[in-house]
């Protein structure tokens, strides 16, 4: 089973992010990001490679199984999908 990571990245200075976060952002299989435009200027200046999707409010339902899926030899059963969109759905409000 792989490991979910959630990475405080800066808002303003590139530079005032910590040497661990970027390790992380250079060793997952694939960074998820709010906003994509922000952050590939982050991991572009740290040439940092990793593949990289958006995830958001108006899409996290239908990214859900990809994310989790891009750390997996396999993909997920049908049942373990459906789980984790009703925990999504769940905690959205």
């Amino acid at each position: 089973m792989g490991t979910l990571f959630l990475v405080a990245t800066p808002i303003g200075n590139l530079e005032d992010i910590s040497a661990r976060a970027l390790r992380l952002l250079a060793q997952v299989s694939l960074i998820a990001a709010e906003d994509t435009r922000h952050t590939r200027k982050l991991l572009d200046h740290f040439l940092i490679r990793t593949p990289m999707t958006s995830y958001h409010e108006h899409n996290k339902l239908s990214k859900v199984e990809e994310i989790l899926a891009s750390h997996k030899p396999a993909p997920l059963p049908q049942h373990v999908l459906e789980a984790m969109k009703e925990v999504v759905t769940a905690y959205s409000g």
